[in-house]
């Protein structure tokens, strides 16, 4: 009956059913012999519905024609091997390891035949089905900056990652250092949380150490450096045999790291491709109106762009918010007398210039700070200056200059990156508005109109670094809204900061300046992560009464903070970050006080053991993530955490004792994986779950059941 009910979702619903035959022969199902003859012979006799018995059975039948797993065909019935392939087989299914792509591409069928060619993978009807020979290869993609190089890699990549033990795509290499790239890739091979290294020799050491047994699928995206490759898969045999190594590169010097490398150049887009993709994106049904001339114009123009994808599409939805046939004919005659060279930036250049003021600020500042950030926390401080983030990131993602992965992070492509920043650079020493390079000079206070241009600072000091910074050289900075110093050493007085700063951020300090007047009422985001905070009362109290508008506090990794955090906190504070806080035992009443709070992360502070009685009355609370924690229960009181939609409570050893989950109304994602959760003898069940055992145990009238459930029995983790 179970199972009908599986078979009438799959119906309405299209969800997924992938049938394991565990010790059951997959013909007794289909034709109801063995046992299953048996179960319904005893139905009949005991007057069961025959409609019942006749859908039981119609459903059998069907169920086997799924593609599914025999435990007995499965390495001699050997069940990790089983519950390997079932875990994988699940991953596939919901895209965990997919990359975001566009759904409007063109002409990317032949380029993907041609790689699986020169990767030896068996291809065939738009699927991979198998890596041939023993052999470690290295493909490289190459082409000119646009052409679409990292979209095939993807596509590449979300067919044949599921023929691998483990894969990984380090999209934009340039974007960070290596050393951040050396963490996303040991924790996409491990299928693990991201752990800072320290160095990338340690990164070294590990990737070259712990994967050999392992085949792997790796892509490094955008090489510009020897480096870049030796400190991520410098030797193949760091990897097990049949692994694949894809690097996307406008720089084929680069690949002289790997002793052989097969080169696939992607070319621009032929004529008839690169028209399809045109209209697209410049008219809502894929064809021009009916005038001749948008016709005309159409083919001179994307003849003109050269066959470059990016251009096109940016070229095309520019001109779809252009009506007139006259400014169609205006940028076909500019485009026919520029030269190829320019093509792409000028597309950047128009699509920037039609966007309103508020959304070019946004733009500028991703393409300056915040690619590869979570979008919610850069929103808040947009909001504070008065823009509307879901507005203007909406139109950047429209028109094709922003994406948002699918971890909800920033993305954008490394050609506007660079284009921005030049925007940037362009304005002059006087006029510039952002700095992100800690080797550049920012403008000094005696530089009046150089500092009152300034809205942005992020610097991260290079490790070994002994240069400072004293709190008035950013003085006079009275539009500056964004200051990040990470890992610096910083000086003066804190009443020497700009009064209008809404971001501020010292992660990794060495130091903290003189506490004395922190008088910032615009702040909305502070993070001192992995700095040296402690329990300075009056540190906090400063930040209570006169940081009043603080929405985001990050402390992640303050291993000085007392035992007992208790502060008089920002009652506008949305998300509150302890993380890693390893001296961390209690969190204070004050909790109580943040009636706003949506998110509150405890990760990994091992030396919590209970949860605040305060929380459950807090009705804002949608994110609650104590995984790692000493947590020994968690007990949800009727009526409580009406809001709460996720709860992670993975790795938490300690755990043995869930109370009425089922009264948390909104929960979407509850998350247990890796506690030491087992069967508690005083377990209360959330209501439905009662009444559902209850029944079974009705039906079964044995304990069979509940001992496979692990419900009671031999104290077995509870799975069902």
């Amino acid at each position: 009956m179970e199972l009908v009910k599986m078979w009438e979702c799959r119906k309405s619903h299209g969800q997924i059913i992938i049938p394991i035959f565990y010790d059951v022969s997959p013909d007794d199902v289909k034709h109801q012999t063995g046992d299953f003859a048996t179960s319904f012979k005893k139905h009949e006799d005991d007057k069961v519905n025959p409609k019942t018995i006749k859908t039981c059975k119609k459903v059998l039948r069907q169920i086997v024609d799924l593609v599914g797993y025999e435990r007995k065909e499965i390495n001699g019935g050997h069940e990790t091997d089983l519950v390997e392939k079932v875990v994988t087989r699940v991953r596939q299914v919901l895209k965990k390891d997919d990359q975001l792509v566009t759904e409007d591409l063109v002409g990317v069928d032949l380029h993907v035949q041609r790689m699986m060619t020169k990767l030896g993978v068996v291809y065939s009807d738009g699927q991979a089905k198998k890596v041939c020979g023993q052999d470690r290869r290295v493909v490289a993609i190459c082409g000119m900056p646009g052409v679409g190089k990292t979209t095939l890699a993807k596509v590449v990549f979300n067919k044949m990652h599921k023929l691998f033990d483990g894969c990984s795509f380090l999209e934009d290499i340039n974007s960070k250092g290596v050393e951040d790239f050396q963490e996303m890739l040991i924790a996409d091979l491990k299928k693990e949380k991201i752990e800072p290294l320290g160095s990338s020799d340690k990164g070294i050491k590990i990737i070259s150490s712990q994967f050999s047994n392992m085949k792997v699928l790796i892509v490094l995206d955008d090489v510009h450096k020897n480096e870049q490759i030796e400190a991520l898969a410098g030797k193949l045999s760091w990897f097990k045999a049949g692994s694949r190594i894809i690097v996307t590169t406008d720089n084929s010097n680069v690949l002289g790291v790997f002793d052989d490398v097969a080169k696939y150049t992607v070319k621009p887009m032929g004529n008839d491709h690169a028209l399809e993709l045109f209209r697209k994106h410049a008219f809502p049904v894929d064809a021009p109106p009916n005038v001749p001339e948008y016709d005309s114009l159409s083919r001179d123009i994307v003849e003109a762009l050269g066959g470059l994808p990016m251009a096109i599409v940016l070229w095309a939805k520019n001109l779809k918010r252009k009506k007139e046939i006259e400014s169609w004919r205006g940028i076909r005659n500019y485009l026919q007398d520029c030269p190829s060279e320019k093509k792409v930036e000028d597309a950047f250049k128009a699509s920037y210039d039609s966007l309103d003021k508020r959304t070019k600020e946004i733009f500028l500042d991703i393409a300056s700070f915040f690619i590869g950030n979570d979008q919610k926390i850069p929103c808040y401080m947009w909001e504070a200056c008065g823009f509307h983030p879901p507005r203007e990131v909406e139109d950047l993602c429209d028109m094709h200059l922003l994406e948002i992965g699918k971890h909800n992070e920033l993305r954008m492509h490394n050609l506007l990156r660079h284009f921005g920043r030049e925007l940037v650079k362009d304005k002059g020493q006087l006029q510039r508005c952002r700095f992100w390079n800690p080797r550049e000079s920012l403008p000094t206070p005696n530089n009046v109109e150089g500092t009152l241009s300034v809205k942005g600072i992020g610097l991260t000091v290079e490790m070994g670094c002994t240069d400072s910074f004293n709190c008035k050289e950013f003085c006079k900075m009275s539009n500056l809204w964004y200051l990040r110093l990470d890992r610096a050493k910083i000086q003066g007085n804190t009443k020497d900061l700009p009064p209008n700063l809404r971001w501020l951020d010292w992660r990794g300090c060495r130091s903290i300046p003189e506490l004395c007047d922190l008088h910032l009422k615009e702040l909305v985001i502070l993070d001192l992560s992995e700095s040296k905070v402690t329990k300075n009362s009056e540190f906090w109290e400063q930040i209570a009464k006169k940081v009043e508008k603080l929405k985001v506090l990050n402390l992640q990794g303050c291993v000085k903070l007392h035992a007992s955090f208790k502060f008089p906190a920002p009652t506008n504070l949305e998300i509150l970050i302890l993380e890693d806080c390893t001296e961390l035992s209690e969190i204070g009443p004050f909790i109580k006080k943040l009636k706003k709070l949506s998110s509150l992360n405890l990760r990994n502070c091992r030396l919590v053991k209970q949860l605040p009685q305060e929380l459950h009355g807090m009705e804002n609370l949608t994110e609650l993530l104590i995984d790692g924690t000493g947590i020994h229960q968690i007990v949800c009181q009727e009526g409580s955490l009406k809001s709460l939609k996720i709860l992670s409570a993975r790795g938490c050893k300690n755990l043995r004792f869930i109370s009425t989950i089922g009264c948390l109304t909104e929960l979407q994602s509850l998350a247990l994986d890796g506690a030491k959760f087992n069967w508690h003898p005083k377990f209360v069940f959330p209501q439905n779950l009662q009444s559902f055992f209850k029944e079974l145990s009705d039906v079964q009238r044995t304990s069979n059941f509940h001992r496979e459930a692990g419900a009671v029995g031999d104290n077995g983790p509870f799975r069902h």
